[in-house]
């Protein structure tokens, strides 16, 4: 959605009497809500993240972070982890290569194979980076009552829980394909 004025996008609708159906679920209020809600984080992402140097992009961030829990993945299982196709993964790791963040190397028991790494620098990088992110988003969230945060987190754990499944969930709607 454009912007207007400050607004990045427009607050999403509030339904009332909507049925927890599928299809009420898939064109109505929870769908509207977690686009918003995807594409607010998003931004404020982007703004933070942007803002370092060096600047990251979210996806180098999140594949930082994935490096940062399992320093020694492979190609194959780091896109598993951001949920992207190999080649989506390959181009985000040449970069963070160029960038000095991470270093690539043959796999021992199968030189076909490359072991991604952080670098020491990668490692520092992704600190920072944690740190300006987790500060972004406090930000974001100041003026939050505190039992209204413990309300949204024990609800985000739930959303979490039911979008895990379905991305895990060996059938999935026509057409879908895991990344």
């Amino acid at each position: 959605m454009a912007a207007s004025g400050s607004r990045l996008v427009e607050p999403a609708p509030r339904y009332v009497g909507v049925e927890a159906a599928s299809d009420a679920v898939a064109s109505g209020p929870v769908d509207a809500a977690l686009r918003t809600a995807f594409v607010l984080l998003d931004a404020v992402e982007r703004r933070c993240l942007a803002a370092l140097s060096p600047a990251l992009t979210v996806a180098q961030f999140y594949a930082l972070a994935a490096l940062m829990e399992d320093p020694d993945e492979s190609l194959i299982e780091l896109s598993r982890r951001l949920l992207c196709a190999k080649a989506n993964a390959s181009g985000i790791v040449d970069r963070l290569e160029t960038m000095g963040l991470v270093t690539c190397r043959p796999n021992k028991a199968d030189r076909r194979r490359l072991r991604i790494r952080l670098s020491p620098q990668g490692a520092e990088v992704f600190r920072v980076a944690q740190s300006a992110r987790a500060a972004a988003v406090a930000q974001a969230f100041a003026k939050a009552d505190p039992s209204d945060l413990l309300l949204m987190t024990a609800m985000f754990d739930r959303v979490v829980a039911l979008l895990q499944n379905a991305v895990e969930c060996e059938s999935q709607p026509e057409g879908w394909q895991r990344p």
